[in-house]
């Protein structure tokens, strides 16, 4: 069995939280038991960003941006039912 790295529980959390709720924050992926650190996530949500898996919604104020669901997410990866 493969060990997921740090990298590839920050991708598939946010898989799943876009899936599950919509969107998802950096706070999202760095918080917990398997958390991961801040430059981590930033990096993951950059990259799903480029391939736009994702896509930002910046947010006004204090409250942190949004990131959700982008136009290219594999219907594979969409598990949606």
């Amino acid at each position: 069995m493969a060990k997921n790295t740090r990298r590839d529980i920050a991708w598939n959390r946010a898989l799943t939280k876009v899936l599950e709720q919509g969107a998802v924050t950096k706070h999202d992926l760095t918080k917990g038991k398997y958390g991961v650190s801040e430059r981590t996530a930033s990096d993951t949500l950059a990259t799903m960003v480029d391939m736009e898996y994702l896509r930002r919604e910046n947010v006004s104020g204090p409250k942190p941006d949004k990131w959700k669901r982008g136009d290219k997410l594999p219907a594979t990866l969409a598990t949606e039912q």
